[in-house]
């Protein structure tokens, strides 16, 4: 009996828990604030969700025709799809963890030009890629999360996004970096 009582307090406490971080993280702005708030829902809130949603996201790249064709031809999921997957993983987590603007940041972002440099891709392959890096996790967090993914959430994942498009070189959105 008291185990039981034990194991509802437990509950009871982490729920409340949970309720005063959801409650800290909403009084924070989502265009301001979303590579902060991006750590922490990826990091501490949610991160072997975040993992998963990245490792998916990953893999709906190559059901666009112009992606997979690229791929195909480096041999790169033939000989090392895993390799390729934690590779995107690390070098994005750099940029999410440390901001597009920190030094990592910008060496992870410079370390992916380099790399899709040698190959012929168009500006929406880059912008339906982002869109993944963003929509993603928001759709696994809805789907399977503890717990919804609120607006202000959603927000961040996309400011992100926006941000590393900018930094990336994304052409569609080079007014809106400038003015970001």
């Amino acid at each position: 009996m008291v185990l039981i009582a034990l194991a509802m307090a437990g509950m009871l406490l982490c729920l409340w828990l949970r309720s005063q971080r959801q409650r800290f993280l909403s009084s924070f702005s989502p265009q301001e604030d979303a590579d902060y708030l991006l750590r922490i829902v990826t990091n501490v809130e949610f991160p072997y969700l975040s993992h998963t949603s990245m490792e998916f996201a990953i893999f709906r790249t190559c059901a666009i025709p112009s992606i997979s064709k690229i791929l195909d031809k480096t041999g790169v999921f033939r000989v090392a799809a895993a390799k390729r997957a934690d590779d995107t993983e690390i070098l994005t987590r750099e940029f999410w963890l440390h901001h597009v603007d920190s030094d990592r940041g910008s060496r992870a972002i410079r370390r992916l030009n380099f790399i899709h440099s040698q190959y012929v891709i168009s500006n929406d392959d880059y912008l339906y890629v982002l869109a993944l890096f963003a929509r993603e996790p928001v759709r696994w967090g809805s789907r399977i999360g503890v717990q919804k993914m609120d607006k202000c959430g959603r927000g961040r994942s996309i400011c992100e996004m926006a941000r590393c498009g900018c930094a990336y070189g994304d052409q569609a959105h080079s007014g809106e970096c400038t003015r970001a």
